[in-house]
């Protein structure tokens, strides 16, 4: 039942209980540590291009019948018959749709419709080879083109602009791409002998692996194909070098052909391209040999899933999708959204204490505050009405952050009294000590794999505890510093859906990006930031949207930083002056989202929590995200 498990999945946006389904195509299964192919391959067939689909379908064009074979089973169960030589790259979305390059007959994209089986153009005065195509999640085609030195994006909107490649940051005969779910671009840079990530609208790029990269890396040659797992490792066809390249925890290692070029079945001779199958097996072009060769995943090498909950959508059948249900919220936004200029009140020192320090908005938009006079959690579920449904009373004194997750569980800080965090569980209604810690928590976060992370201002650091028990450093030496494996004075902390982590690192005045087991952070907003920022002063407070834009709490000029495609702005607060009418904040220090947009903001020296409404110019304005027969994304906005 798992077989596809990583790849089939339903991921839950909190946007006022409407949900997002998201089904990718193609397979990212996830392995376990230091896991192991077999070092002998099979040969499958005797092309160059190849595509792997979710279903374990293979399609492979024949240069030389102009046909597209597809296997189901390693059985050949249907040929499509095309006017296409010298097809480079092909694609096939879920509903079996098929994109091929047809640049050299006639400069285009073509796509065979699955339904009517018929060929159409979708994009047409294509300059170059399209020698990689990919379709994201919402439909929008990229096309990488190796002698224009850039990748093309056909945004579903129909325009057509550059994403990768410019006078800034180039590329050098680009090759493979992939598209996360995020829409991070990766672009297997040839020429330039390296592994480039481009985040969502930034035309900088930075390196992953390989040369120029200053994370700990593996040396390429001639990089041709970049795929990720389902836990945001990077597989790399290293083609110069007649080798895959793969990644863990632990860093790059060499899986498949680590002796170098050759005809046998434990060699390769520049291999071009690779593919998952659902159950870990590789496929991989091997291009100069004119096969392509079938890496079995060792059978000691099984999978190891996590606990996931099952949830079966109908259509015309039923697939199996993952719910990655999260408990905070992270709504979506129209470009250039505002907020009213004035806030109300929700809370004040009656029910907070003397300096508020945080505040959780979950998913129901049930608003959990700690109270820091009477050492309990006040509850309310209607943020509406200001009548408490429930206190829970804890021994922590001080407590500087809080956390709750899906079923209702809470994590405390207690790391200034007693040295660890501790965790109220529902569904008996006792505390337990989950984490030892050196110093308080002044900020905590469970990511969707329930392991917790601990952000520590006076340590200079955050320590993971993985869901194994293990707790480790995960950002940060211990020392304080401007560095980028360093911090200073770290505060709020963020990890989204790939397990990549955010800090608010006060005293170096930036936020810090620390991708998946890199201990070197990519500074993507403030003092020291390659991109166009914005300058801050001791933020405290990073949320990102469902868009992975970045909501900052910027404490030292008293304001809140938000972000679209357009960058940074201020969006409340911005004279920057400290105040306590209800157009200013004091030292504000956390922030939530409740579903409808609207935040919630710790304001600390004025003893109150402050919510900022979301003006809603178009009712309550948010992407609605539904499926026809075709499974085509609409965006609606709801009045």
């Amino acid at each position: 039942m798992f077989s596809r498990v990583w790849r089939d999945f339903l991921l839950f946006y909190n946007i006022i209980g409407i949900l997002t389904a998201v089904e990718v195509s193609f397979n990212q299964p996830r392995f376990r540590l230091n896991a192991t192919w077999n070092s002998n391959t099979t040969t499958f067939a005797n092309e160059s291009v190849i595509f792997i689909n979710s279903n374990n379908s293979i399609y492979i064009p024949n240069q030389k019948t102009n046909e597209i074979l597809i296997w189901n089973n390693d059985k050949l169960s249907k040929k499509i018959l095309s006017s296409l030589s010298n097809l480079s790259s092909i694609f096939v979305t879920n509903n079996g749709d098929i994109y091929v390059d047809n640049e050299v007959n006639h400069g285009r994209i073509d796509k065979w419709i699955r339904e009517n089986e018929t060929w159409t153009s979708v994009m047409i005065n294509v300059t170059s080879t399209c020698d990689a195509i990919f379709i994201d999640i919402y439909e929008s085609l990229y096309c990488s083109m190796f002698d224009k030195h850039r990748v093309e994006k056909k945004w579903f909107k129909g325009t057509i602009t550059t994403v990768a490649g410019s006078e800034s940051n180039t590329l050098n005969h680009p090759w493979g791409i992939f598209v996360d779910i995020n829409l991070d671009l990766y672009v297997a840079d040839s020429g330039n002998n390296r592994i480039q990530l481009f985040r969502l609208n930034q035309r900088n790029g930075i390196t992953v692996a390989g040369n120029g990269s200053t994370h700990v890396t593996i040396g390429l040659k001639r990089p041709t194909g970049i795929v990720l797992d389902g836990d945001q490792h990077l597989f790399i066809v290293d083609s110069g070098n007649h080798r895959i390249i793969g990644s863990d925890v632990n860093g790059f290692r060499c899986i498949f052909g680590c002796s170098g070029l050759g005809s046998t079945n434990d060699k390769l001779s520049n291999p071009h391209t690779m593919s998952f199958d659902s159950y870990g097996n590789i496929y991989v072009t091997d291009q100069y040999n004119h096969r392509v060769q079938k890496i079995s995943l060792s059978k000691k090498s099984d999978r190891n899933y996590e606990n996931y909950s099952i949830f079966s959508l109908s259509r015309k059948s039923f697939h199996l999708f993952i719910v990655l249900t999260l408990s905070y919220n992270q709504p979506r936004f129209y470009l250039d959204t505002i907020w009213n200029s004035n806030a109300t009140t929700f809370a004040n020192r009656s029910f907070l204490g003397i300096y508020p320090s945080s505040i959780f908005v979950n998913s129901n938009n049930s608003i959990y505050i700690l109270n820091e006079i009477t050492r309990a959690i006040h509850i309310w579920q209607d943020e509406n009405h200001l009548n408490l449904t429930k206190i829970i009373s804890s021994s922590s004194p001080n407590s500087k952050s809080i956390f709750v997750t899906m079923n209702g569980d809470i994590y405390v800080d207690n790391g200034g009294y007693n040295t660890r965090v501790d965790k109220w569980i529902a569904e008996n209604e006792r505390w337990i000590s989950v984490m030892n810690v050196p110093s308080a928590c002044d900020s905590l976060s469970v990511d969707i794999y329930e392991s917790l992370y601990c952000s520590m201002y006076y340590n200079h650091r955050v320590d993971k505890k993985w869901s194994n028990g293990i707790t480790t450093i995960v950002a940060g030496t211990g020392v304080a510093g401007p560095q980028s494996d360093m911090l200073r004075y770290p505060y709020g902390i963020f990890v989204d859906i790939n397990l990549d982590l955010y800090v608010a690192d006060s005293g170096n005045n930036r936020i810090q990006l620390f991708r998946l087991n890199q201990r070197n952070g990519i500074t993507v907003a403030g003092n020291g930031s390659t991109h166009v920022t914005i300058g801050l002063k001791r933020p405290t407070g990073i949320v990102l949207d469902g868009s992975q834009h970045l909501f900052i709490v910027d404490s030292g000029n008293n304001r809140i930083i938000g972000s679209d495609e357009n960058g940074f702005r201020c969006i409340f607060g911005c004279s920057g002056e400290s105040g306590s009418t209800n157009d200013k904040l004091s030292s504000p220090q956390t922030m939530s989202f409740d579903n409808y947009g609207n935040i919630y903001v710790t304001d600390t020296q004025n003893q109150r929590i402050q919510k900022i409404i979301k003006n809603n110019i178009c009712g309550k304005k948010f992407y609605l995200i539904t499926f026809k027969e075709q499974t085509e994304l609409i965006f609606s906005c709801i009045q």
